[in-house]
């Protein structure tokens, strides 16, 4: 990770979600693994910034993103 999941402000995912997830080489072999208890750990720290339901599907977005970027 660029930044550790539980440190990213609410200025930092803004923009992360604007980023596309589209990567150069995306080919050659890099995974990206995370656990059950990883998105639900990102949703828990996204609802800490954002008022109502977070998605699994958004919390993996940004975790994934945060890898790239």
């Amino acid at each position: 990770m660029k930044q550790p999941f539980n440190t990213l402000t609410k200025a930092d995912v803004q923009k992360l979600r604007r980023k596309p997830i589209a990567v150069a080489y995306a080919g050659r072999g890099v995974t990206y693994n995370f656990t059950e208890s990883d998105v639900d750990d990102a949703v828990k720290h996204l609802e800490t910034l954002y008022t109502g339901i977070v998605r699994k599907s958004f919390a993996a977005k940004i975790l994934l993103l945060n890898e790239i970027y």
